[in-house]
């Protein structure tokens, strides 16, 4: 249902394609391709979109770097309007982005992850061996660390590029919060 129903409200937003015809489509190619093509037009499917989005976040981090100048400067920024906070060892579970919260938060997301989810269970089982299952799960992990942390400098260089243009919609009163 989501999985299906957010994208293509998305694509309804910038196309004008009908939210019902884009889950009908979707639920369509992904039915035949699966049906024809097995567990490996599953596996194939998930390396053309990561590729696409880590070429994405490859981009933007480029792009990013060019146009603010360098990775000290966008560290530079982003210390400056507090979006550093690494060493936040604040036990009160009501705080966000605390180690201790961001520890035990990620060890349950992570365990759903590689535990339960039915399709990183599903993906795993579909290997021949214990030992190759084993295998990709040891390969996911540093992968999936490198991840987070291209991710994480893409959302830094993204905030940098916004001050350092000067668009800032809290300071410039247009919003009251950064929440909102």
């Amino acid at each position: 249902g989501t999985a299906m129903f957010a994208p293509s409200t998305a694509l309804e937003a910038v196309t004008g394609f009908p939210v019902w015809a884009s889950i009908l489509v979707t639920a369509g190619v992904g039915t035949i391709y699966t049906s024809i093509g097995g567990m490996k037009a599953v596996v194939w499917t998930d390396v053309f979109q990561s590729v696409i989005m880590l070429g994405g976040v490859i981009a933007v981090i480029v792009m990013g770097l060019v146009k603010i100048g360098s990775v000290s400067k966008v560290f530079e920024i982003c210390q400056e309007h507090k979006r550093l906070n690494f060493f936040n060892f604040n036990f009160d579970p009501t705080r966000i982005n605390t180690f201790w919260t961001i520890v035990v938060s990620d060890t349950i997301l992570w365990w759903k992850v590689y535990g339960t989810s039915q399709a990183s269970v599903q993906r795993f089982c579909s290997l021949p061996t214990l030992k190759k299952a084993n295998a990709a799960v040891l390969l996911a992990i540093p992968m999936q660390f490198l991840l987070i942390t291209m991710v994480s400098f893409a959302g830094l260089v993204i905030f940098a590029y916004y001050i350092h243009i000067g668009c800032d919609p809290l300071e410039q009163g247009i919003i009251k919060s950064g929440n909102q």
